[in-house]
């Protein structure tokens, strides 16, 4: 048996949280953390609970409030232990507004679920061969505050993985409003052009990552160059690498685009700086 964390209380993974009339389920009023687990412990914590801060504030949600930084911490390596979950795994952190009525809610009171599921690697580690990926037109992500935030209302990743299921492709970058390159299905996007890394702005409508804020630490700390930037496709003729980024499963490179062919070598030695930090 497996289980999850719902408002700190442990419960069997299946148990009926709520109904079909929930504001989570009849409007996505929801939004999650991606989180992953290492020797049993969550990962890059404090940039999750800055990130979680920051999403509260914007969807005008009120933090249950125990819930610290060393609570979370504590609520993570509880689930784990639960579900026997070692050394590799990850873990979903989902908060939804509680308060009943229609798009305007009686309550901001939120409540949170975690789950927690077992990963074979304990570190990060590179995909051996590039993954495939296309890029998604049909619908272009909209320049506003929601574009930073992990909301549980997903219908455009929805859709552009469709997309990239119906092309047989391992992933899609999707544009902005601008038909700039704004971020992947379900990652953040880098680049690297003679040595020097590229991502987008936070104001290119990409997600505030939390892998991506970590990213920016470990290049930092490296003295890597690294430049936040509007991502032209154009970027895709001249570029030597393409990577994929998430907190779950860290850099996956990008071996083509669209008939660009990129190479690794960057990322083979960034994976090992991410692994140390």
């Amino acid at each position: 048996m497996t289980y999850i964390l719902h408002n700190g209380n442990l419960l069997p993974t299946g148990t009926l949280l709520f109904s079909h009339a929930h504001r989570a389920f009849r409007y996505g009023d929801s939004f999650f953390e991606s989180i992953r687990i290492k020797n049993g412990k969550a990962l890059f914590v404090e940039e999750h609970c800055k990130r979680l801060d920051k999403t509260l504030t914007a969807l005008k949600m009120q933090k249950p409030a125990n819930f610290t930084a060393d609570y979370f911490s504590s609520a993570v390596e509880q689930l784990a232990k639960a579900n026997a979950i070692e050394q590799g795994g990850r873990a979903r952190l989902t908060f939804y507004r509680d308060g009943s009525g229609f798009y305007q809610s009686e309550s901001n009171a939120a409540s949170w679920i975690l789950e927690a599921e077992a990963i074979a690697d304990t570190e990060y580690v590179l995909n051996e061969e590039g993954i495939t990926v296309g890029i998604f037109r049909d619908i272009k992500k909209p320049f506003n505050k929601l574009s930073e935030l992990k909301s549980g209302n997903a219908l455009l990743y929805v859709l552009a993985s469709e997309f990239t299921k119906e092309q047989k492709l391992d992933d899609c970058l999707l544009l902005n409003d601008a038909g700039r390159i704004a971020e992947g299905s379900n990652a953040n996007v880098f680049m690297v052009k003679d040595n020097v890394m590229y991502t987008p702005l936070l104001s290119e409508a990409c997600l505030d990552g939390v892998m991506r804020m970590v990213m920016l630490s470990v290049a930092k700390q490296a003295g890597i160059e690294l430049k936040e930037t509007k991502l032209e496709e154009s970027f895709l003729k001249t570029g030597d690498e393409l990577w994929l980024t998430s907190a779950s499963r860290g850099i996956r490179w990008v071996g083509s685009c669209e008939g660009e062919i990129f190479g690794n070598a960057k990322a083979k030695e960034f994976i090992a700086l991410l692994n140390s930090f």
